[in-house]
């Protein structure tokens, strides 16, 4: 029987331009690829599949509310692995394969800088060209190279367009620097808009890369389809700041960490998220990269590793606090003591224009010391704002203190940082006038050096007390979520106005060691009896004497004999 080849490339075309699981084999070539370099055999059924199955329905998805005319944005976000091939399947060939159905739509291609923008359009401009030998794009759709028509490294209008009239081109490229400035694409994807290097450059590349995409929001049509192709670097990169605030529709693939993030109906993003290491340890893709490589990767690079390879900045035993541990500081309300004394800790972010303009928060946090000497430390309230000018920020701050003297509790004192750039003591008088115009007392003000310098060590610092048990937090309380995010990503979190206030209770000023409960009350270091006690809460008479800890002097006092009149 003879081959019919024309039949043949007939079934190709048809099958590539409806299916892009065989497109991505075929008419993009990855399968002949393979077979020529058997060693760089990285394109599983297993894994790479169903990444691929999952975009070709969110693309249909697009296609169908742009044929009904609803003007609704797709926003899908790829989060894989460095090396897993999300830059080839979803940038280059989905692009493509985009351009294939619908001819006429123009594609924007964006990253960190032109230089690695342009490297991306590079293979899709091969393969239209029937420049790879590769792929059978060319034999099944016939070249796409026209050349009365643009065709540069930046941008291109292939041969398959038919809406000459449009000024956007087929294919586009764009930078974080530079932007989307005069053209409403259809469709686009920001591949890899954060590195290493580029943060180590700048330390504001974050906040730029953040800002870029923010703009991005106007230049895209309304019903366009928008994917990052990514993997994470920091806490507070776009998809730490996006995602969370714009929200997730779905999530596919392996399990959001931690239940870091929720799905909402309202969501406007479709997450597919994968990391390099199953719940038992082993490669998911052994491949490429095998357990053994991984676990030397880990032990080498911790910090690289977990945002890289597992897409969980902030994560592993390399971090001071883990959310493992966090797990274990949890007391219900009702255990709270009744007999703690209280330390409130500022973080006055609105002094700052460099910080309001980060985005930094103002907090207000207060804790409750034991009074028996254990050295425990409860987290009992937070409040925090970006938006809090000075007159908010003290308002909360006198609420809280008025609250608290109503139920009685000691205040011993509020920390905040030292007053630099000879403003010192306007702060300060600033809280006295306000308090006394409320009727208060201001607690004793105790102003610390706080660094840039010596913050991640402070913080560190402290999160040593947290792994030591030292910390209780109260379920439920306010502000409580905010500070275990960022004590948990010491170091790498976006902001760190929570973690840094909180940082301020085991100042050597403000926090009382643990004493040792072995001692009787003679020995130097044991029990102090405080107020509250059971001993104290019995009428004393002239004959009972009772050793008392002056707080004040940091002293036993054992010969204060009361007699019935000052006991009464």
């Amino acid at each position: 029987m003879e081959w019919n080849l024309d039949a043949e490339r007939e079934l190709w075309r048809d099958i590539c331009a409806k299916n892009f699981w065989w497109f991505l084999r075929i008419g993009w070539g990855v399968e002949w690829y393979m077979k020529e370099h058997p060693n760089d055999a990285w394109l599983t059924n297993r894994l790479h599949k169903p990444i691929a199955d999952w975009l070709q329905g969110r693309v249909e998805e697009w296609e169908g509310r742009r044929a009904q005319g609803i003007k609704k944005r797709t926003k899908v976000a790829l989060i894989i692995p460095r090396s897993f091939g999300k830059t080839v399947i979803g940038t280059k060939a989905l692009s493509l394969w985009a351009q294939l159905r619908n001819p006429n739509i123009a594609s924007f291609i964006g990253s960190e800088t032109a230089t690695k923008a342009i490297d991306f359009l590079h293979p899709i401009k091969l393969v239209m060209d029937a420049t790879d030998p590769n792929a059978w794009f060319s034999w099944l759709y016939g070249s796409w190279y026209d050349p009365t028509r643009p065709w540069t490294a930046t941008k291109l209008v292939h041969g398959a367009r038919r809406s000459m009239a449009r000024s956007e081109a087929s294919f586009d490229t764009w930078a974080v620097e530079g932007g989307i400035t005069g053209d409403h694409p259809d469709w686009g994807v920001f591949d890899d808009p954060l590195s290493e290097e580029k943060i180590k450059e700048s330390g504001s590349w974050i906040f730029a890369v953040n800002l870029s995409l923010a703009a991005l929001r106007p230049a895209f049509r309304t019903d366009s389809f928008f994917m990052l192709s990514l993997t994470r670097y920091r806490d507070g990169d776009v998809v730490g700041t996006y995602l969370p605030l714009e929200g997730v529709r779905t999530w596919t693939g392996m399990p959001s960490p931690n239940g870091q993030f929720d799905c909402k109906p309202d969501g406007e993003w479709d997450v597919y998220f994968l990391q390099a290491l199953d719940v038992d340890g082993q490669s998911i893709f052994p491949e490429i990269w095998p357990t053994e490589e991984l676990k030397k990767y880990e032990e080498t690079r911790p910090v690289e590793f977990s945002a890289q390879m597992m897409n969980e900045p902030g994560s592993g035993e390399h971090m001071a606090l883990t959310s493992e541990q966090v797990a274990q500081m949890w007391v219900e309300p009702e255990d709270v003591q009744r007999n703690l004394i209280l330390t409130i800790h500022l973080d006055t972010a609105f002094k700052t224009p460099e910080r309001k303009g980060k985005g930094d928060e103002s907090v207000i946090q207060c804790w409750g010391h034991d009074a028996k000497g254990s050295g425990d430390v409860y987290y009992l309230e937070g409040y925090g704002s970006d938006r809090w000018r000075i007159e908010d920020f003290t308002d909360e701050l006198i609420k809280l203190v008025q609250r608290r003297k109503r139920e009685l509790y000691r205040i011993r004192c509020i920390t905040d940082e030292r007053e630099m750039g000879g403003k010192s003591g306007a702060w300060l008088n600033w809280l006295q006038s306000a308090f006394h115009g409320a009727g208060l007392v201001l607690p004793p003000i105790i102003q610390l050096n706080r660094t840039r310098s010596r913050k991640h060590i402070r913080i560190q610092e402290a999160a040593g007390f947290w792994v030591d048990g030292h910390v209780r937090l109260v379920r439920g309380a306010p502000g409580v979520q905010k500070l275990i995010a960022q004590m948990v990503r010491a170091g790498i979190s976006s902001h760190d106005d929570w973690s840094d206030a909180a940082a301020d209770v085991f100042a050597p000023d403000v926090y009382q060691p643990m004493l040792n409960p072995s001692l009787s009350r003679e020995d130097e270091g044991g029990w102090p009896a405080q107020p509250g006690d059971e001993i104290l809460g019995r009428r004393l008479s002239d004959n009972a004497a009772r050793e008392l800890y002056d707080l004040s002097l940091g002293e036993w006092v054992t010969s204060w004999e009361l007699d019935d009149n000052h006991s009464s």
